[in-house]
């Protein structure tokens, strides 16, 4: 009886899928009846279209009372086109190590920090106020060219290269070319 039972179970699986397949492809969608309306282009007016962006386009020029004025609120400040929102300054650093005899000196060490710009001297307490901003290495021609993006309050740079036998602590002012050139040797 149970050999009967199982064999009905694996007849009756197949058969009901077979049943299942006859009656999708016999009901067939029913589309015969169906009227299918063609699709209308739509068409757009362009000269309208831009005419209506012109309109809705801000003038940014200034209300002249509103700059004789003093601003209550962010909304009437009034900033020019050409005002340049950058906080950093490249500057260019162009240094060369030389020994006595003038021969260049490689792989010597060179650390750049910021510093106040009212440091003048060596000796100042608030040099050890620094801030790192690079180090760098120089060549086998004793040179270090670099561009460094740096902060635009900064104006004073301090140069420590890592040597003994020459001056090795520089402060330099940046101005407007925007480049520090400094050639470190021996003082003689």
């Amino acid at each position: 009886m149970n050999g009967i039972l199982k064999r009905r179970k694996n007849a009756v699986k197949p058969l009901t899928i077979i049943v299942f397949m006859i009656l999708m492809v016999s009901c067939g969608g029913g589309e015969e009846g169906s009227k299918v309306t063609p699709v209308t282009p739509v068409t757009v007016n362009t000269n309208t279209d831009i005419a209506y962006l012109e309109q809705l386009k801000k003038d940014y020029t200034p209300d002249t009372v509103k700059l004789t004025l003093i601003a209550q609120s962010s909304a009437d400040l009034y900033v020019e086109s050409s005002f340049n929102f950058t906080s950093y300054q490249k500057i260019i650093f162009n240094i060369n190590v030389s020994d006595s005899e003038g021969n260049p000196m490689a792989n010597k060490v060179l650390s750049i920090s910021s510093i106040l710009s009212e440091i003048e001297e060596y000796d100042d307490p608030r040099l050890q106020e620094k801030s790192l901003l690079a180090t760098a290495k120089t060549d086998i021609d004793g040179q270090i060219d670099l561009i460094l993006e740096i902060p635009k309050k900064v104006d004073n740079i301090l140069l420590e290269l890592n040597v003994v036998g020459i001056e090795n602590d520089v402060i330099r002012f940046i101005d407007d070319s925007a480049a520090v050139i400094y050639h470190f040797k021996p003082s003689q």
